[in-house]
């Protein structure tokens, strides 16, 4: 019994690795197998740009909020 178990869970783990092995991965702007559309490359790397500044806007937003709220408590406390 022990060793038909084994069997079982070599079998479902081959399987299964095999699935993710072979499996087609899709992500936005990419075609299968991983290759860019070079018309749209332009476009894709544009949007990371923005994506990139968007962020970048964020994080300093929050730092000088920090620094207000670091401000005001130094007020608060003196």
């Amino acid at each position: 019994m022990d060793k038909s178990r084994k069997i079982l869970v070599s079998v479902l783990l081959f399987v299964v690795s095999l699935e993710i092995c072979l499996a087609q991965h899709w992500s936005y702007g990419l075609q299968p197998g991983g290759k860019r559309n070079a018309e749209n490359l332009a476009e894709s790397f544009q949007e990371m740009a923005n994506e990139m500044e968007k962020l970048g806007e964020v994080q300093k937003r929050g730092s000088y909020q920090r620094s207000m709220f670091s401000d005001l408590k130094e007020a608060m406390v003196s």
